[in-house]
């Protein structure tokens, strides 16, 4: 995401490969996230992930029940689809 606008935006293709020749941290956690879907499909987590899946609905129904954040709200930062594309930094 792009957050030097005042709104939130995804960041350009030249903007990806930037960070990712530039930022070590940002890189690996793309190399991982890909290799993390390339082995979803390959089958090799289908077992892990539906152990998750019913993990996740266990502690939602925990949550639910146990309401305890009782008044919390969330605001989400709006994004404005019909920005242009930012213009290129030195």
């Amino acid at each position: 995401m792009d957050r030097s606008a005042t709104v939130l935006k995804p960041l350009s293709f030249g903007a990806f490969c930037d960070r990712c020749f530039s930022e070590q941290p940002f890189r690996k956690f793309y190399e991982q996230l890909h290799m993390f879907i390339w082995f979803i499909g390959d089958g090799k987590y289908v077992a892990s992930t539906e152990k998750i899946g019913r993990a996740l609905d266990d502690l939602m129904g925990f949550l639910q029940k146990q309401n305890p954040l009782a008044g919390l709200t969330i605001e989400r930062p709006t994004i404005n689809r019909e920005l242009p594309p930012p213009e290129p930094q030195p």
